[in-house]
């Protein structure tokens, strides 16, 4: 606003120039002129000040606008911060005080048992995984050297197939006794008649890729891994729950 005043006011000082005293000039026509001017100034001065009433006017709505605003903003954070004390009282309450660095202590060693039954329950898989596959290499073993008439060992063999295991495992550490370059043992190939249930809940969910245990392991050794006494007990106390 002070700055269209000024703008103006260098406009009118323009148009006084005109209007200078000059003795020598005086005529009627400047004199009119000039009376003229005077009145177009004033006019002009009194519309200013209705602006500037009117702009005061609207400055102090504002302002009553602004201070309204601010105290219903206070108001609704005083309720909203009384409403949070209250409940958080209430909770105090009903749950009483509590030792937090005490709970920090217990959530850490719950945390670290919970990360040591995840890595047994992890080597677990494998071994129930191992197990079964070399029970499934003994008894397919028996049950093609003895042909069909064995049904206990053909049921065996079905059950074993059933089994399912985990599809994510963690690799399994290497046997002590394990001997990676021999060959899978040779067997006589049975008549279709005496062909096997195929274990398609392991199969199809290995991928193509993965290492052969049978491959990797000899029977030799599965069969003397299987048959010590400490190993027998183990899988019997272990694994046998979940096969």
């Amino acid at each position: 606003m002070q700055l269209l005043y000024s703008s103006a006011w260098s406009q009118e000082k323009e148009k006084l120039k005109a209007f200078k005293s000059d003795i020598n000039n005086a005529t009627i026509t400047r004199v009119e002129n000039a009376e003229k001017y005077m009145e177009e100034l004033s006019s002009k001065f009194l519309d200013s000040i209705k602006e500037l009433e009117e702009q005061r006017k609207k400055n102090a709505e504002l302002e009553n606008e602004l201070k309204s605003l601010k105290e219903s903003i206070n108001n609704i954070n005083n309720e909203q911060t009384a409403s949070i004390e209250k409940r958080l009282t209430e909770l105090e309450v009903k749950t009483g005080k509590h030792d937090f660095d005490k709970l920090q202590l217990e959530h850490d060693k719950l945390l670290s048992n919970f990360n040591t039954l995840s890595k047994d329950y992890a080597q677990a898989k494998v071994m129930l995984e191992q197990i079964k596959l070399l029970l499934m290499t003994d008894y397919t073993s028996r049950f093609n050297s003895k042909g069909t008439s064995d049904n206990k060992l053909k049921g065996i063999v079905e059950e074993i197939n059933k089994i399912q295991l985990p599809k994510e495992k963690p690799t399994p550490s290497p046997s002590p006794t394990a001997t990676p370059t021999a060959s899978p043992i040779a067997t006589s190939t049975p008549s279709t008649a005496t062909n096997l249930p195929k274990d398609t809940s392991s199969t199809a969910t290995q991928p193509e890729k993965e290492e052969n245990f049978i491959e990797k392991y000899p029977l030799p050794a599965r069969q003397s891994f299987c048959r010590q006494p400490e190993n027998l007990r183990k899988f019997q106390k272990e694994c046998l729950p979940y096969l």
